[in-house]
């Protein structure tokens, strides 16, 4: 007797070219952009003593810092604060 199986459509099995932003932790955390260069092999001119090799063709810019809230005003002196009551 054969397992169950679900059915699975043209559009699932559809083939997909290889995106390295898709697949490895080195893009975790950090915005990035493919760089599209005809002129110029992206490949060619990378170091890999200093890069990971799935980033070739890609820039990364840094996360900037979440904004720090504002400290509050001090509280006034409960000594010398006259209360518009009396």
């Amino acid at each position: 007797m054969r397992p169950p199986f679900e059915e699975v459509t043209n559009e699932q099995l559809k083939l997909r070219n290889y995106d390295a932003s898709e697949v490895t932790p080195v893009f975790f955390g950090k915005p990035h952009t493919k760089i599209e260069c005809p002129d110029t092999s992206l490949s060619a001119e990378f170091d890999a003593s200093s890069a990971h090799p799935a980033c070739v063709g890609y820039s990364f810019m840094d996360v900037p810092p979440p904004d720090t809230p504002k400290a509050e005003a001090p509280a006034p002196d409960k000594k010398t604060c006259k209360s518009p009551y009396g």
